[in-house]
């Protein structure tokens, strides 16, 4: 039977609410495994929707109030990860290069300074060098960085075993987030496994 709703409960909704609103926002792959597969199993528990791990009875208000903050924070972390709004400024991250490399500031200094920095933001070679290439991702972008290896990603594929118990051992096997997940999972229904486990694997392997 649901609970009454109470101030604590719309807190603590928008307090989860936010928190994984902006992790998987700033997510450099959708979303940092590690954080938000521990968060699944205490939401279960915190929306009264776990069976043998329930904290609190189900409150309509207060997965209404999650759901709420969640998508504010959503919105404004993809706003602060498109505009990197967390990143210093080319000027400052150029001043930066220049004092950490050269004794001697000059105009060539500086050059050299804003080459580099072009070259780790975008990939662009001055005309007559060469280089390797260019990171994936910059230094002083506004992202988490987190997320599972492809070879993770294809060996626990949720369509290669039958049964939670065969998923859960899969993820245990890759140890780290994986088997965090297969733990927090663990006392829940099988078909209430499965469909954790294939839903966080599909969201921490998006690319």
């Amino acid at each position: 039977m649901a609970g009454s709703a109470s101030p604590s409960d719309v807190t603590a909704g928008v307090a989860l609410g936010l928190l994984t609103g902006f992790i998987v926002a700033l997510a450099s792959q959708g979303a940092v495994g590690a954080v938000v597969t521990g968060l699944v199993a205490l939401l279960a528990a915190f929306f009264g929707l776990a069976k043998d791990i329930r904290i609190v009875d189900t409150s309509p208000v207060r997965i209404i109030a999650f759901s709420a903050a969640a998508l504010v924070a959503l919105a404004v972390g993809l706003l602060v990860r498109t505009h990197d709004m967390l990143s210093p400024s080319p000027r400052t991250v150029i001043e930066k290069l220049e004092n950490g490399l050269f004794t001697r500031k000059d105009e060539r200094s500086w050059e050299m300074s804003r080459d580099i920095y072009l070259f780790q933001q975008f990939g662009l070679v001055p005309p007559g060098r060469t280089a390797a290439a260019a990171p994936r991702l910059s230094p002083s972008s506004s992202l988490l960085f987190a997320g599972p290896s492809l070879e993770q990603c294809d060996r626990t594929n949720p369509a290669a075993v039958e049964g939670a118990t065969a998923l859960r051992s899969l993820f245990a096997a890759e140890g780290g987030g994986f088997k965090d997940l297969a733990d927090s999972v663990a006392s829940l229904a099988d078909d209430a496994q499965v469909r954790i486990l294939s839903a966080a694997r599909r969201v921490a392997c998006s690319r």
